[in-house]
């Protein structure tokens, strides 16, 4: 049974079954190391390159609790520009939450 989480309305609201407050998530999450990838040649770089609206990323993890979730068991869902830009995550050990 995979069930989906009910999302925080704001930062100092909580989530079943996540240990650290929202505060400390949104804190570890803005510390992430994001890192450029290798962008394929394709004529949508550049223009992409040029954009002044900020990059949308969405992330899932498919780990199921009681675990630490961390970088390394992020994976891209969803991303305006991944494929103009890709980028990855160098530094899998970066702790986000534990569930």
């Amino acid at each position: 049974f995979v069930s989906r989480a009910k999302p925080a309305l704001h930062e100092f609201a909580s989530v079943p079954g996540v240990q650290e407050s929202m505060i400390d998530v949104v804190r570890f999450v803005q510390h992430l190391t994001v890192a450029p990838g290798v962008a394929p040649e394709l004529p949508l770089a550049a223009a992409a390159s040029n954009s002044t609206e900020p990059d949308s990323w969405r992330w899932i993890s498919r780990r199921c609790g009681p675990c630490v979730i961390q970088a390394g068991d992020l994976d891209v869902v969803d991303s305006s520009t991944f494929y103009e830009r890709p980028m990855y995550l160098p530094l899998k050990d970066q702790h986000l939450l534990t569930v």
